[in-house]
């Protein structure tokens, strides 16, 4: 070309350049090629295009085909999902967008019908979760108002839950409370005001009383100037008395159309609303059936069953016809037919034998509690909401409309196409001098869709909102033995010649693989199962372990450059999407417990740096350390003041115990960490400067693994502590490397699909909490396209989380690409201070600003 001499990656933009030019040019044959001049021309380029890309493949390697093939597939596959997920939400919840009406006409339980198997205590409406309701959050709700219910001995089940939730749980109510046949009338008195419960007795529903009540509601609201009363709930429920045999009528059908008619006159009625929450509300349930086959055999004879279905299948003609707001979600099967089956024996629903007491009339409490989270999360969730109250679901909640922030990135989104398409096509374009160059552009445009995912997806009614899995504990191991299995069939070794870095971060790029595949399964579960807390421990200790070791290698003497680079690649992108999804920053546990946690490893191992390789100082050190970060902690007057401060500047949000506790958990896995750190670097060193050093260091590797795996078996087989404790997590974390690290030949190779997992972890912790979590962890992201079955929940778990996790693996790319823009690129020497300084000042007055 020039003379000059270029690597390949230099010569490669200068010979495509040729080759367009070349190709171009029109075929002369030269003079006295008598051989060549009846060739064509077309014929001549061909071949010699074809001689350059065999050049070309032999110089560069072979062109890459399949790599893009596969993002454009699993781009438009992630494309079909959304496009199905608002189709759902466009055409088939038109009717019920805000799932007030799912709150209580659809719904299942999660556990099954097995009378062995765990009690019934988690019901899934349709499209969201239920939040279980409080006292305070009651008294918050309706303050100085009443909530009235009118009915049979079925029903005060349902009054005595909602006083056991004033009386902060308390012992279940005896059955001889609800054989009862008096009124009730309680008055609770909670954070300054008084929410009254009454109990009407009226199995007929023909008392005066009842008619009373009635008397002001006319289309489902009562007029304020009437001077009456009104109930924050009216609950009406009876009908049972008159399915007696023999009847208590000649033609008990009528008597008991005339009395649910007298009700429903003054209900609502005609085209239900698309939003029900938040108002006064008369609500009809069902008539409640008795678990036939535990009742003696004298009352089963008194009641005539096939006509306990007629009377309630009535009321469920109002709901359809009429549209009348009828509690359907009260039948405790996840179906009508199946409610509706009742055999010879007269032996009802094995859901509904499952959900009663031994008299077969009395529900059980759990049950009956979420009866009462049911109406509640009707009437109050969006009144709370709007207080600013935490509310855990997303049952009947009108959303917050999206604000300048939402927009403009949904306006990027929309629009940076458009911009590198029109830079494409005009090269000379002014534009280019305004706009990023072209690839910070098209990592912008990526970080722009996952934000606008994870707001769409958690923060509107657009995707459904689930309960998290109960799955057993042999599913759940099974899945363990896979990620196992899986992991080791893609285990190698690193390329020959690489350096002990680039190994040492593959072995922790493996461990925070491994527990980020743990992490996201055990958030995924409703059981308290302990998976989500230890392996939250074990990457924060993996996390300062690693820290420590490079710390440690450079004696300390690592540059406020390295913790300022480490910062912004913990931070960043979680910063970004708390400000997009208008959270607190702490709402992010792990990146703001690992940005703690390596500026107290950073001061540890700093302050006399040049004594950290006697083992006595430096554990002197550490306990030092643990000393003052403890008494810090403990010291409820400076935290309280830290934590305004930082409550002020949009960085709080949790109370002041929940960070606490939080920090104090911390402490061993932090702390472990930078221990084994230590131990690390000593075991090198002993490898590597005294003869023999390696085979002592494999041997005194070897019996601290014994030493780890004995301990850890003794507290988990034999259980002395709780499996969810700080103490067996630590132990599960010690077994599994000594396990792993102690022989030289697993410690060799590594997993190459865990070291990449392992890699996306900034990525996977900004966006789980909103892209495939939901409700503040509550609850999950749920499509709505394979239904609402147990079935189709595990579905929507397997095809939307994979669909995410190649999500983060986009993010991973396009953020590190933003965050070396940011601070002017990684491993410099100094830091664009003034451009880091801009985008932090940005996101923090966008955080103040939309808060």
């Amino acid at each position: 070309m020039d003379g000059r001499r270029y690597t390949p990656a230099q010569m490669r933009p200068q010979m495509l350049q040729a080759a367009r030019e070349v190709s171009a040019d029109v075929y002369v044959p030269p003079a006295g090629a008598a051989a060549t001049a009846d060739i064509p021309p077309s014929t001549t380029t061909t071949t010699n295009t074809t001689r350059r890309k065999e050049d070309e493949e032999e110089e560069f390697g072979p062109v890459d085909v399949v790599t893009p093939v596969f993002h454009a597939l699993a781009a438009f596959a992630i494309a079909v999902l959304v496009f199905l997920t608002v189709q759902r939400f466009l055409f088939d919840d038109a009717r019920d967008p805000y799932k007030c009406a799912a709150v209580t006409n659809e719904g299942r339980w999660l556990e099954n019908a097995d009378p062995l198997g765990p009690p019934l205590r988690t019901w899934q409406p349709r499209g969201c979760i239920l939040h279980p309701y409080s006292a305070a959050d009651i008294a918050a709700c309706i303050p100085n108002r009443r909530i009235l219910f009118v009915g049979d001995r079925s029903l005060k089940s349902v009054y005595r839950a909602f006083a056991r939730k004033f009386k902060h749980g308390g012992p279940p109510e005896l059955p001889t409370t609800l054989t009862s046949r008096t009124d009730e009338r309680e008055v609770f008195l909670e954070f300054g005001g008084s929410v009254t419960l009454e109990f009407v007795y009226d199995p007929f529903l023909n008392s005066s009383r009842l008619l009373a009540e009635l008397q002001p509601w006319h289309n489902g609201s009562v007029s304020d100037s009437s001077g009456y009363d009104k109930p924050a709930l009216l609950i009406v429920s009876a009908g049972i008395a008159y399915a007696t045999n023999p009847p208590v009528d000649v033609n008990p059908q009528r008597l008991w159309h005339r009395a649910i008619d007298t009700v429903a006159s003054h209900m609502r009625y005609g085209p239900r609303p698309t939003f029900l929450g938040g108002r006064d509300t008369l609500l009809l349930a069902p008539v409640e059936h008795p678990a036939w086959e535990k009742l003696p055999h004298d009352e089963r004879g008194r009641l005539d069953p096939h006509l306990a279905i007629d009377i309630n299948r009535y009321v469920h003609e109002l709901a359809t016809v009429q549209g009348v707001d009828v509690l359907r979600s009260w039948r405790v099967a996840s179906d009508d037919e199946r409610v509706d089956s009742v055999v010879p024996n007269h032996k009802y629903s094995s859901w509904h034998s499952k959900a009663t007491a031994e008299d077969g009339w009395t529900l059980l409490p759990e049950v009956a509690e979420r009866r009462v989270d049911m109406v509640m999360n009707l009437r109050c969730n969006a009144v709370l909401a709007e207080a600013g109250r935490r509310v855990s679901s997303a049952c009947c909640v009108r959303y917050r409309r999206p604000g300048w922030v939402q927009r403009l990135l949904v306006f990027a989104a929309l629009s940076l196409p458009m911009v590198r398409l029109y830079n494409w096509l005009v090269p000379s374009s002014k534009m280019r001098t305004i706009v990023p160059e072209g690839g910070l552009l098209r990592q912008l445009w990526q970080l722009s869709l996952a934000l606008v995912l994870c707001f769409y997806a958690d923060r509107t009614p657009v995707f459904d909102k689930a309960n998290k899995l109960l799955l057993p504990e042999k599913t759940i191991r099974g899945i363990l033995a896979g990620i196992g299995v899986f992991g080791a069939l893609t285990m190698q070794r690193p390329k020959d010649g690489a350096a002990a870095r680039e190994v040492e971060a593959r072995i922790a790029g493996e461990c925070r693989g491994v527990a980020l595949a743990v992490y996201m399964l055990g958030s995924y579960l409703a059981a308290r199962t302990g998976l989500a807390e230890t392996a939250a421990c074990a990457l924060l200790f993996v996390r300062v372990a690693e820290w420590t070791v490079g710390l440690l290698k450079d004696r300390g003497g690592v540059s406020a450059v390295s913790f300022v680079e480490e910062v912004v690649k913990i931070n960043l992108l979680a910063v970004t999407v708390a400000v997009m999804m208008r959270d607190r920053y702490a709402l992010f546990g792990l990146p703001a417990a690992y940005t703690f946690w390596c500026a107290v490893a950073m001061a540890t191992v700093r302050v006399s740096g040049g004594k950290n390789r006697v083992a006595a100082v430096y554990m002197g050190k550490l306990v030092v350390s643990a000393a003052l970060v403890a008494g810090c902690v403990g010291n409820r007057t400076l935290m309280t003041a830290v934590w305004k401060v930082a409550t002020a500047g949009g960085l709080g949000g949790w109370e002041v115990e929940e960070v606490r506790r939080a920090v104090l958990r911390d402490v061993w896995p932090a702390y472990g960490g930078m221990a084994a750190g230590a131990v690390y670097i000593a075991w090198s060193r002993l490898s590597m400067n005294v003869k023999g050093g390696g085979d002592i260091a494999n041997s005194v590797a070897a019996g601290l693994a014994g030493l780890a795996v004995f301990s850890g078996c003794y507290l988990v087989v034999t259980e002395v502590r709780d499996p969810t404790s700080m103490y067996t997590s630590l132990a599960r974390m010690a077994m599994y490397g000594g396990l792993r690290y102690a022989v030289g030949v697993l410690r060799r190779r590594q997993s190459t699909a865990m070291v990449w997992l392992g890699s996306l972890e900034a990525a996977v912790l900004a966006l789980m909490p909103h892209a495939w979590l939901a409700a503040d962890g509550e609850g999950v992201v749920d499509l709505g396209i394979w239904g609402t079955s147990e079935v189709g929940s595990l579905w929507n778990a397997g095809v939307w989380t994979t669909a995410m996790v190649y999500v983060c693996w986009g993010v991973r790319d396009a953020f590190l690409g933003v965050a070396g823009w940011a601070m002017g690129g990684f491993g410099s020497k100094e830091v664009d201070g003034r451009r880091l300084a801009s985008v932090a000042g940005l996101l923090w007055f966008a955080n103040i600003m939309q808060q």
